[in-house]
Parts: C-alpha cells; sequence; structure tokens
C-alpha cells in the first residue's frame, strides 16, 4: 500500500467503503425478504425517489449556475448592449413601411400563431384580439417582422437565421455576431430559450424567436406571463441572485407549461437588464422518466416517479398518461401542468414531510408510496413520489431479490462514478497540478530550470491555500534569484574594470539577500579604501616629484599590502632626504677645504713674494 499513489488508494476506499455497504445491505435484505417484503419495497422506491431527487435539485443547481455564470460574463453584457443599442435604431436605419409590417404580424399571428395555441388549458391564457399581440415599440414590430415574419426558415427553426442581409443594420451585425454562442448554449444545455430584457420591458433579444420575442413585459400582452414575474423578481435582487417562476401555462409556447429563471445583468454595480432561461421540461421529464427503462431501475410494470407542484400540477410526465382518461391530457400528450394529483402523499411532502405508506394513488389504485420534498432554488417546494402497485410490490420473493440486486447495483455504480469523478477533478488533479509545481518550484531553485511557473489552483480549499503560498514564495523567490543575478552581473563588471585599474566603480544594485548586501556594503567600503589610499599614494608621489619631500603618506588606517606600499614609499622619501642630507654635508665640507686651500695659496703667494723683493733690492743696490 506504501507505493500505491493517493489516487489507487483513494479509489480503493471509496470503492472498497461502497461495495462492503452494498453488499451489507443487499445480503440483510435477502435474507430478511420474506418477513420484510414491504419494507424491502419501499427501501427500493426511497432509492429510486433519492436518486431523483438529488438529480432535480442538481440540475436546478447546474441551471442556477450557468444563467448567473452566463449573466456574469463581459461577451454576455458587450451582447446585451449591442442589442439594446441596435434594437432602438431599427426604425431609424432600415426606414421600413410600419403599417405594411403591422398588417403582414397580424396575417402571420393568425394564420401561424392563435390558431395553432390549445387554448383548452385550464387557467391558460385565453385569446385575444390579434392587434393586441402586435409589439408595442416600433422598433418592436420591425424586428419581430425580420426574425420571424419575414424569416425563410420553418416554425420551431426561426433560431436557425442569423443574418440576413436584406435588414442589415446595427442589430442585424450584433445578431450575427452574438445569436451563434448563444443558440449554441441554448442547443448543448437543452435549454428552451434565452432571452434578454431590458429596463424598458422590452425583449430585445430571444434565442428561439417565438411570438414573445420584441414584445413588452411591462404593457404588452404577455405582462401577465411567467416570464414577467420572473423578470420584475429579477430586477430587484442582487447580482448572482436568482428568480424562480413555476410551470404555468404559457401562450407563447402554444400554452405548452413553461417556467423561468432569471437573474440581474449588472454592469459597474448597476442593473442594466434581465437575463432568463426558459427551463427544459423535457430534460426534467427526461431525469424523471428513467429514460424508459422503468424495469431496469427496480419499478416493475407499474412503479414510477413523479413530480408534483405547489398547485398540485404534476411537473413529469405520469407513466400511465396513455391510460388517462382526460381530453386535454390526451390533445397536449402530456400530464406536465395540466393533471393535478392531489394524494396524502402530495399533500404531505409539499408541507415538507417524507414518509412512505400505502394509499390509493391518483388512478385510485392501491400503491406502496414514499414521498418526499423538493428544494426548488430555495423559492418553492416540490413533491417527489416514487410509487409501485401494491399487487405487483408482493408478487414475489424472487422478483424483489433481483429487484433489489439491481437497483443495488445501479446506485453502486452511480456512486461509485459522482465519487470518483469529484475525487478526481477536486482532489486528484489539483494535487497532481501542486505536485508539478512544486517540482518546477524545485527545480528552479536548484538551477535545473531557468523559468518556474505558478500554480494554476484557485480553489478555496486547502489545496488551494497551499498553492497560494507556494506561488507567493515562487514570486518573492524568482524576484529575489533575478536581483541575485542583477547584483552578480553588476559585480563581475566592477571587478573587470577593478581588474584594469579602475578603481572609481562600485556595485549599485539593490538585494534583498542580507549575506549579498553585506558583501555589497563591504566590496563598496574596500574599493572607497583603496582609491583614497590609491589617491593618498600618488598624491605623495606627485609632491616627490615637485621636489617636496617634506609629507609622508597617512598610514594609520592601512594594512597589509597598501600599508607596505605606503611605507615603501615614506622609506623612499626618507631615503632622499637622507641622500639630500650627504650630499649636503659633502658640499659644505668641500666648501670649508676650499677656504683652507685658498688661505694656504694665499700665504704661499705672500711668503713668495717677499724674497723675491730682497732680491732685487739688493740688485738695485749693487
Amino acid at each position: 500500500m506504501k507505493s500505491l499513489s493517493i489516487k489507487v488508494k483513494l479509489t480503493i476506499l471509496v470503492i472498497s467503503g461502497l461495495l462492503i455497504s452494498t453488499i451489507a445491505n443487499v445480503a440483510l435484505s435477502i435474507s430478511q425478504s420474506s418477513d420484510s417484503l414491504l419494507k424491502s419495497e419501499f427501501a427500493k422506491l426511497e432509492t429510486a425517489k433519492l436518486s431523483k431527487k438529488v438529480e432535480i435539485e442538481k440540475y436546478f443547481g447546474y441551471l442556477s449556475g450557468l444563467l448567473t455564470s452566463l449573466a456574469s460574463q463581459e461577451g454576455t453584457k458587450d451582447a446585451f448592449n449591442a442589442f439594446e443599442n441596435g434594437f432602438y435604431k431599427l426604425n431609424e436605419e432600415l426606414n421600413l413601411d410600419v403599417l405594411d409590417i403591422e398588417n403582414k404580424l397580424k396575417a402571420d399571428l393568425d394564420v401561424n400563431y392563435l390558431n395553432s395555441v390549445n387554448y383548452d388549458v385550464p387557467n391558460s391564457e385565453q385569446r385575444k384580439p390579434t392587434s393586441n399581440y402586435i409589439p408595442l415599440d416600433v422598433n418592436g414590430k420591425i424586428a419581430q417582422y425580420i426574425f420571424i415574419t419575414d424569416n425563410s426558415e420553418k416554425l420551431g427553426e426561426k433560431n436557425n437565421l442569423i443574418f440576413n442581409p436584406k435588414y442589415n443594420s446595427t442589430y442585424m451585425t450584433a445578431h450575427k455576431k452574438y445569436h451563434e454562442s448563444f443558440d449554441k448554449i441554448l442547443k448543448s444545455y437543452s435549454l428552451y430559450d434565452i432571452f434578454m430584457v431590458d429596463l424598458q420591458g422590452n425583449l430585445i433579444y430571444t434565442d428561439f424567436k417565438e411570438k414573445d420575442f420584441a414584445t413588452n413585459l411591462l404593457k404588452g400582452v404577455y405582462s401577465n406571463t411567467g416570464i414577467a414575474r420572473v423578470y420584475n423578481k429579477a430586477l430587484s435582487i442582487k447580482e448572482g441572485e436568482i428568480a424562480f417562476d413555476d410551470f404555468t401555462s404559457y401562450e407563447p409556447s402554444y400554452n405548452s407549461s413553461a417556467s423561468f429563471i432569471g437573474t440581474p445583468i449588472v454592469m459597474e454595480g448597476i442593473t442594466k437588464g434581465v437575463l432568463i432561461f426558459q427551463m427544459p421540461v423535457d430534460e426534467i421529464n427526461d431525469i424523471m422518466q428513467f429514460s424508459g427503462n422503468f424495469k431496469d431501475a427496480g419499478l416493475g410494470e407499474s412503479g414510477e416517479v413523479y413530480l408534483v407542484g405547489s398547485d398540485n400540477m404534476m411537473r413529469s410526465n405520469s407513466r400511465f398518461q396513455k391510460d388517462l382518461q382526460d381530453k386535454t391530457v390526451q390533445a397536449l400528450g402530456t400530464t406536465i401542468g395540466v393533471w393535478e394529483i392531489n394524494t396524502k402523499s402530495t399533500q404531505a411532502a409539499l408541507n415538507g414531510q417524507s414518509g412512505k405508506w400505502i394509499i390509493p394513488d391518483y388512478r385510485g389504485i392501491n400503491v406502496l408510496s414514499a414521498y418526499d420534498s423538493v428544494n426548488i432554488f430555495d423559492q418553492t417546494k416540490w413533491s417527489i413520489v416514487a410509487e409501485i402497485d401494491e399487487e405487483e410490490a408482493t408478487a414475489s420473493i424472487s422478483v424483489l431479490k433481483y429487484s433489489i440486486i439491481l437497483i443495488s447495483l445501479v446506485i453502486l455504480v452511480l456512486v461509485i462514478f459522482v465519487n470518483i469523478y469529484f475525487m478526481n477533478k477536486s482532489l486528484i488533479k489539483p494535487l497532481k497540478t501542486f505536485e508539478a509545481g512544486l517540482l518546477g518550484f524545485f527545480r528552479y531553485l536548484n538551477r535545473e530550470e531557468k523559468e518556474v511557473s505558478r500554480i494554476s489552483i484557485n480553489t478555496a480549499d486547502e489545496i488551494g491555500a497551499m498553492a497560494k503560498v507556494v506561488n507567493e514564495n515562487i514570486d518573492i523567490t524568482k524576484n529575489d534569484i533575478e536581483d541575485d543575478r542583477r547584483f552578480i552581473d553588476n559585480t563581475v563588471e566592477v571587478l573587470k574594470d577593478l581588474e584594469q585599474g579602475d578603481f572609481s566603480k562600485r556595485i549599485k544594485v539593490d538585494v534583498n539577500n542580507p549575506s549579498l548586501k553585506n558583501l555589497r556594503d563591504v566590496f563598496n567600503a574596500m574599493g572607497d579604501n583603496l582609491e583614497q589610499n590609491t589617491k593618498n599614494v600618488l598624491n605623495i608621489l606627485n609632491q616627490y616629484t615637485a621636489y617636496n619631500f617634506m609629507n609622508k603618506v597617512d598610514t594609520a588606517n592601512v594594512k597589509n599590502h597598501l600599508l607596505e606600499l605606503s611605507s615603501g614609499v615614506n622609506k623612499m622619501g626618507n631615503s632622499i632626504i637622507e641622500m639630500l642630507s650627504q650630499e649636503k654635508k659633502v658640499g659644505l665640507d668641500i666648501q670649508s677645504s676650499s677656504k683652507i686651500l685658498l688661505n694656504n695659496v694665499n700665504t704661499l703667494n705672500e711668503v713668495s713674494t717677499k724674497p723675491a723683493s730682497r732680491a732685487c733690492s739688493r740688485v738695485r743696490s749693487i
């Protein structure tokens, strides 16, 4: 085990724990199946109910995150500004015949829209005069005309139009730039529609281009619908919060049930508009329908898990939809939003309770029923109910055993997959990233690499905190190393100048390394001393050149070789002085000897002169 990686250890631990738990539960259920048949059946229902509850709540959380994330993106804000700017320029830039457009809009509404709406849906909006459905704003009329009425794409595919050069304008240019991105999001995440609404209430952009496009949610024909309610709620909430309106019939979608979530588009702290999703009822229904594999989910021939809203209307399709004798259900092909269920289980769940019992279901058949509430965006509760016919549930012990095993395996695989996925994503992958970043840092410290990158982990957990600390140290170390490199380069330059006999250069680079700081200060002080002492020696030598031998080099603060040099210069000066003194003494001796010789010569002259005079006198006298 010591040689195994953390990933393998955690995987073994998770799988082992889940396997042990699952095996224990299955073994216990099978061993007690004879006397605990109902308990086992209820356990299956609880499992199905819980897994779907988790999926639904996760799905809504996922949609919430998608909406708020999209609203906060700069691209979305740019798109909103571009659509809003272009929307109110349509009439000015295109200069179309508005009266003719109104007539064509009315004809299109009658032929392709109003006559196809099912107004028999309970609690739905009833048909109004055709003129009421035309957008109030002249720019809205033009927008609806060019993107719906004069759009060559088929009904239900109007969003395929990206750019029509016939109506080239600021809005059409913005649509060309941004629509494909929103349409890709719509299709990738199975949304029904994406809306942008400005502060005047105008639907300045919709992806799907139904008849609500370009209408006004404050004063227009759809001002009492779910999308208008979400819009008004979103204007009063903060950035990152969600406004929600539950499923009700929605006339632009031909009175099919629709639900909306919205969030404000905030720029520089100010709400500029609202971004809205029309929730994909089919996606919610698909989650609850097990992709039609009810038997594989352990629900047999009669089991199902369904959702019921606070209005007692179904939020997912009944498994027995085809058997329900209801004209509206059969006409619409769905129970969502039109089939009312008011049983003990749904009422208890809507009151925030959870539990299980045997009761008559909405068909009047006794069922094992497990119920709970589902939290929707922290704004409302739905009931989630898992049921199976009592007759089928108690049919045989063998069927029960296999069902328990199958459900347990499905749950096991699902939980293992989710755990391993999130473990890899939130723990193993960041750890590997951290390990690689730390290794790169050490290689950089050991001079094995010339560059180092920051660790790219931005989570708020312990790994993110460690990465933050390491990144701070990477930045500090990188800066210090760069400073040290500059210091060394500067030092080498100064030493080269020193080698050439230039004592005037100093190390000027500042560093955080105390040792290098000390080295710089000592080196620069040495340079100062060396330069000063050299100047002192040269000064004395220059004085000697001018025959001034009286001054000496100051040796008070000079040591070693400079002391020897200074002392040598001083000795040379003393030697010169001594030599000059000797020469002076010799000169003085020579001068004295010269005087004596001169005196002797004079005396000799006098002596020789007297005999000569006497001789001359004798000669004259003779």
